[in-house]
């Protein structure tokens, strides 16, 4: 009877150790995955910040393309009415 006991002691005992390291594999996965998540999320804020830079200059320079067409246009103007007048 002894020998029995014993016999299913162990086998519980590894049983128990496999879940153990099962359980182990597990939870190492789930912190490699939370690690790279983090990276990743991380990642995203950066790349958020770098695309509100970049949308600020675009406007910027969307601003400046309005501007620097206005002028054109108010050249041409000058320039057709200087034309006018010198033309007989």
């Amino acid at each position: 009877m002894k020998s029995t006991d014993d016999f299913d002691i162990k086998t519980e005992m590894a049983t128990v150790e496999h879940r153990l390291y099962a359980f182990k594999e597990k939870l190492e996965l789930m912190v490699r995955r939370q690690v790279e998540l983090e990276k990743r999320l991380q990642d995203a804020e950066v790349y958020a910040g770098e695309n509100v830079q970049l949308q600020r200059r675009n406007d910027q320079l969307l601003a400046e393309n309005c501007e620097l067409r206005s002028q054109l246009q108010q050249l041409s103007a000058n320039a057709d009415g200087v034309a006018e007048t010198v033309s007989p």
